[in-house]
């Protein structure tokens, strides 16, 4: 069912999303749907410490009423940036610790604030974001679980020249939810070998629908919740190596990854 969903035309994605959430509603009470969308939105000691340390490579700003976390180099600032959708019902600011580190190499990096915190009610927010910032001139798109999936809907297979604003995606725990296979668009993967919400089943089912160009990561002892830094996750494994160090090695990654982007 949720294979035929992600195959439909964008437009009737989006009106079968919006039926879903409405239906939702009309199901749960409005307290209990706001409790639940809001089930990572407190911000981590952890990711508050990256946003309070005074760094002057890398200057922190929140624009469009605050629903933007913007990550800007102060020197050597790059054409190539970094836009990132948060994993469903967490709150953009777990992926502050990442986006600072990956902004004091000189990539501009933007973290949007979803409504409700679903990547699925405001997924084409990357063309926004693009139109703000004219001086650079493309972006690697991607997320973590569930927004990493809804980035790769942004992007049709059949017609990558025409996205040429986007020249690259990324995916923390996810992976496309179309298949681009047939093509040469760069993708960075990266796996957690504990992650308990993205099983060896569906890794396998996944594997064929990344592009030709794909670089995959695999990092031994990392979870699904440390892609961020918002705390336990239900149906997640236990991480045997710590948060700070699968942070490390996502950065790494993307340090090694995004020079290689044209």
């Amino acid at each position: 069912m949720w294979q035929n969903f992600l195959q439909r035309p964008k437009m009737q994605r989006i009106a079968l999303s919006l039926f879903l959430a409405i239906s939702l509603l009309a199901t749960l009470s409005l307290g209990s749907f706001w409790q639940w969308t809001q089930t990572h939105a407190a911000i981590s000691p952890e990711a508050q410490a990256a946003l309070s340390h005074n760094d002057d490579t890398v200057s922190f700003s929140l624009t469009h009423d605050n629903q933007w976390l913007v990550f800007l180099p102060t020197a050597d600032k790059k054409a190539q940036g970094v836009i990132l959708y948060p994993g469903a019902l967490v709150t953009p600011y777990a992926y502050a610790g990442l986006a600072s580190d990956i902004a004091k190499a000189g990539y501009p990096v933007v973290i949007p604030q979803m409504p409700f915190n679903l990547a699925l009610t405001n997924a084409d927010v990357y063309q926004d974001i693009a139109e703000q910032f004219p001086t650079v001139q493309h972006w690697a798109l991607g997320g973590h679980s569930l927004g990493g999936a809804f980035a790769s809907l942004q992007v049709d297979p059949l017609d990558i020249p025409a996205t040429d604003e986007i020249n690259g995606l990324f995916f923390l725990g996810a992976y496309p939810t179309v298949d681009f296979a047939n093509t040469s668009l760069p993708m960075l993967n990266i796996w957690a070998s504990e992650d308990g919400l993205v099983d060896d089943v569906t890794r396998a089912e996944a594997e064929p629908k990344f592009s030709a160009e794909t670089t995959s990561i695999w990092l031994e002892g990392g979870n699904h919740a440390q892609f961020g830094l918002y705390g336990e996750q239900s149906g997640d494994l236990p991480a045997t190596i710590t948060s700070e160090q699968q942070q490390q090695l996502i950065v790494a990654a993307f340090l090694e990854w995004l020079p290689t982007l044209k």
